[in-house]
């Protein structure tokens, strides 16, 4: 980080390997077989570049030296793992994934090839502990050629040293090319784009609000959100702080946070992290509010951090709800909130915690490195991941493991997670050690069963009255048998959380429908208010109008995109590269180039002024990428004169 490093350099780097670099494959020079060991990072003599930007490579020196004692200690641990599991039996199941039965003795039936699941913990163990890349490939790479001598050739036909002439030991890599590739045009697409970081802030906290109700309220998340958005404007703003240090609880490095803060100067990492600095500001801020919330409503109990909600309901007291007549459960409950604040003013961690001189946080009776701090840290990212659908370091989606997969999610990472909250089958979640099941499907589960029958049913379990409840009874055994029969194994879930699950499922996905009816009603009634006239009548109202509605559009998408049946449809629009539009772009303006010399020599001034070459150069790179938002609002006579158009519906590329 920091060193002189020339553009043409840069681009060398991007596109070409050599032996042994880290993340795309070792072979061994004999045996022509992957070799498997642990990266080791800065490790290499740099020739005669130099660094002056001594404090963030040292932070990230440190950072990798720990990864890497951390990785060697279990290296042993994970390859006996996988040892054991390619000698384990696996359960048979249809193609549809569940599992199969003896017809005779109704066992459940095995089989001695276990190497789908061996190959799979194989593959995660090669991404996460060796650091390959692309696992899924057949081979690591294909090499497209050599670069030896090809500097030293082109700085000689044009008289200057653009190239470096260090390379020849460098093959160009067709994955290092299209990661390159794919990176540029995420940083292109959303880099400082301020409609991509509205719909991730506004989205992420509408998901938030919606999945709220289990470790804190809706009313918590909004009374935090408000005081996150007054740039902590109250009473524990230093204490605030200093838990966001002490948990790192966002998904993201925060090692890489402090390297930003400690670098010197301009480099190439600075100019990346500005242009992405809206997308991560706004997914820091609903992060933070989750986890603030979360705060709220944790306890201390015996040194052990708990959630005040969740320890109230596994108590004696409330793990028999359900048990008690209607009445007696509705007075239960209606206390509930009631002995939660009780429990936060005398146990809570924000009342017991303070600050020393040093600005860090002190917890009387809490060991940092205890197991609860990690859970919380596990449980609080998992709720993050529920809303904005982003993964840490070290999630790694099987998709993403060949440079096909990889290449085609490109702003489509965020949908599996939040589709899976939404449409998943029951299942343990071991991130909040608790057992899940998708609200839409639970509830099209209770359609099934009578549609007509349906409304009355749900309301009846939502108010846990003697109806719902014998009803939730009734779903509970059947679900707690078809778990047994689809899986083979027994749903270790009592009957009280499988309740709490169901009403929490139902009021979340009544929330999500409201917000959906909310913005959609905005949508249309802003499409109802069109301003009058032609577009050449006021240009800037109508630009203004437009930008609004397309403002509102995206936003909403967020919420719609999981109600809409054309979604689908938008997954595949931009095709497997999605970079590959880039491309057609730089066509464009080459041919759009060469027709607009065309016309000058010609003196075909009206031809000239047609042929748009400004506009596609302006769609080629970032930060000019977004240069079509201000011309359109405040330059409109310069917009038309650039064949710019203001576009009332936002463009299907996700967050």
């Amino acid at each position: 980080m920091g060193g002189d490093v020339t553009v043409g350099q840069s681009l060398l780097r991007s596109i070409t390997i050599s032996e042994g670099d880290v993340g795309y494959g070792e072979i061994d020079p004999i045996t022509k077989e992957t070799v498997y060991s642990i990266p080791k990072y800065f490790t290499r003599d740099t020739g005669e570049e130099m660094s002056s930007d001594l404090f963030r490579n040292m932070t990230l020196l440190n950072d990798m030296a720990i990864r890497y004692q951390y990785l060697t200690e279990i290296e042993d641990q994970m390859r006996l793992v996988a040892r054991v599991e390619s000698k384990k039996e696996a359960i048979k199941t249809s193609y549809f994934g569940t599992t199969k039965y003896n017809k005779v003795t109704g066992a459940v039936e095995k089989t001695s090839d276990n190497s789908d699941n061996t190959q799979l913990l194989r593959d995660m163990i090669e991404a996460i502990v060796y650091g390959h890349k692309y696992v899924e490939s057949e081979n690591f790479d294909q090499l497209l050629g050599s670069v030896s001598g090809f500097g030293k050739r082109i700085n000689k036909l044009i008289g200057i040293k653009l190239l470096p002439e260090t390379f020849d030991d460098s093959q160009i890599s067709m994955n290092k090319s299209i990661t390159s590739l794919n990176n540029f045009f995420q940083l292109k697409t959303i880099g400082l784009n301020p409609l991509s970081a509205l719909s991730n802030l506004f989205g992420g906290s509408f998901q938030s609000m919606i999945n709220a109700g289990t470790y804190f309220t809706k009313a918590e998340f909004f009374k935090n959100e408000m005081i996150m958005a007054s740039k902590f404007m109250d009473q524990d703003a230093k204490k605030r702080l200093a838990f966001l240090e002490y948990f790192l609880p966002l998904t993201e490095n925060y090692n890489n946070e402090i390297a930003k803060q400690l670098s010197i100067g301009v480099t190439q990492q600075g100019v990346q992290d500005l242009l992405m600095s809206m997308m991560r500001n706004s997914d820091q801020f609903v992060q933070s509010v989750n986890f603030f919330t979360y705060i709220d409503n944790t306890i201390l109990v015996d040194g052990k951090l708990e959630n005040a909600r969740q320890y109230l309901r596994k108590s004696d007291k409330y793990q028999g709800i359900y048990q008690l007549s209607a009445e007696d459960r509705s007075k239960l409950e209606a206390a509930f909130d009631n002995e939660v604040k009780k429990l936060v003013e005398e146990k809570g961690v924000m009342t017991l915690a303070t600050v020393d001189e040093n600005n860090n946080l002190v917890i009387p009776g809490l060991d940092r490195k205890s197991d609860s701090v990690l859970e919380l840290r596990r449980t609080v990212q998992s709720i993050t991941k529920d809303a904005l659908g982003n993964l840490s370091e070290d999630d790694v989606r099987r998709i993403n493991l060949n440079i096909v997969g990889k290449s085609f999610m490109i702003f489509k990472g965020w949908i599996p997670r939040l589709v899976d909250v939404r449409l998943g089958d029951m299942k343990y979640n071991s991130g909040k050690e608790a057992y899940e099941w998708g609200r839409t499907r639970m509830i099209m589960n209770v359609l099934s069963d009578g549609v007509l029958k349906s409304a009355g049913r749900l309301s009846n379990m939502l108010k846990a009255n003697e109806k719902g409840v014998d009803y939730m009874r009734e779903m509970f055994d059947k679900k707690k048998k078809k778990y047994q029969e689809e899986t083979g194994k027994e749903l270790k879930m009592t009957e009280a959380e499988f309740m709490d699950l169901v009403r929490s499922n139902i009021k979340n996905q009544a929330t999500d429908l409201v917000f959906y009816l909310t913005l959609t009603s905005m949508f249309w009634m802003l499409k109802a208010l069109a301003p009058e006239g032609d577009d050449d009548d006021d240009k800037v109202t109508q630009n203004r109008y437009k930008f609004m509605l397309r403002v509102l559009d995206k936003v909403r998408d967020e919420v719609a995109y999981f109600y809409n049946p054309l979604s689908l449809l938008d997954l595949t629009k931009s095709g497997i590269f999605p970079s590959v539009g880039l491309i057609h772009n730089f066509e464009k303006i080459f041919e759009n180039f060469i027709a607009e010399m065309y016309y000058i020599t010609k003196g075909d001034e009206k031809a000239a002024k047609k042929n748009q070459v400004i506009k596609y150069a302006l769609k080629g790179f970032p930060i000019t990428y977004e240069f079509d938002i201000p011309i359109l609002l405040f330059f409109p006579d310069l917009a038309k004169d650039l064949g710019m158009r203001a576009q009332a519906e936002a463009r299907p590329t996700g967050r």
